[in-house]
């Protein structure tokens, strides 16, 4: 270990896998096929997995739990990201309610097809972030390969 950074103790590391459990777990509102919220069966498997492990002593073990865990959080996080995506552009893409969508109704804003005018703020870090010229890159290129 550097002695410059702060270790994390595998304890807090725990908890902070096991909150980070319930805070995916909430999004999970749908029924199983018992009627039962998904929520409610993932946080108490979680409960039960961390309990199983709480009279683990071997670090290595440990650390193996830790580390199996919150890949296995972040890969759930994942795809359940993926898939609630690819049902947002489903949605857009079948939807039969659009409205017209000429010069005028894009200046305006809409709120059923999500076009809306950028606030000024939006504008400001645009044009802030805008890349220079490419030409200007050529230029200067040219000029330093001059003799």
């Amino acid at each position: 270990m550097s002695p410059g950074l702060p270790t994390i103790g595998p304890n807090r590391e725990a908890l902070r896998l096991y909150r980070e459990i319930l805070r995916t777990a909430r999004r999970f509102y749908w029924p199983n096929d018992e009627g039962e919220p998904w929520r409610e069966v993932l946080r108490r498997e979680a409960r039960k997995e961390f309990e199983q492990a709480r009279a683990e002593k071997d670090p290595l073990i440990i650390a193996r739990l830790l580390v199996v865990g919150r890949d296995c959080v972040m890969q759930t996080q994942y795809k359940f990201d993926m898939t609630q995506q690819k049902i947002r552009e489903n949605v857009d893409k079948t939807r039969t309610r659009r409205c017209r969508k000429n010069e005028v109704h894009k200046k305006e804003g809409c709120n059923r097809c999500k076009i809306r005018k950028p606030t000024k703020k939006e504008q400001r870090l645009v044009q802030r972030w805008k890349p220079l010229p490419a030409v200007c890159g050529i230029e200067i290129l040219k000029n330093a390969s001059s003799p």
